[in-house]
């Protein structure tokens, strides 16, 4: 079964701080498994990356439960990603950085 066909999962694309807002006062409260934050890079949406908005996803999951965000590149922003780091440490038990590298396709233009 595709994680996509999977009734245990749920895909929402939305502005996460709304969500977060949303399912704080919902029965949903201490039942995430998994959460994942695929978010512009740091400082695009800053509402993604305050103390406030972590605090609210410790809420939201269950015990040994794992949160996955994207930051920023290692390899550009480093201080960006260890200060991330950092903030995200005093509300996880671990913390961990971890790249992937993903492929990026120029845009391509039919031409005039």
């Amino acid at each position: 079964m595709g994680a996509f066909t999977d009734t245990r999962t749920e895909t929402v694309g939305a502005d996460g701080a709304l969500w977060l807002r949303k399912e704080l006062q919902s029965p949903s409260v201490g039942t995430y498994n998994l959460i994942t934050v695929d978010s512009t890079d740091y400082g695009a949406a800053e509402s993604l990356f305050t103390d406030q908005f972590y605090e609210g996803l410790v809420k939201l999951m269950a015990d040994e439960s794992v949160m996955i965000i994207n930051v920023d590149s290692p390899s550009w922003n480093m201080d960006i990603v260890i200060h991330v780091q950092s903030q995200i440490s005093r509300f996880f038990k671990y913390c961990y950085i971890y790249q992937s590298h993903q492929p990026t396709l120029a845009p391509i233009f039919p031409s005039e």
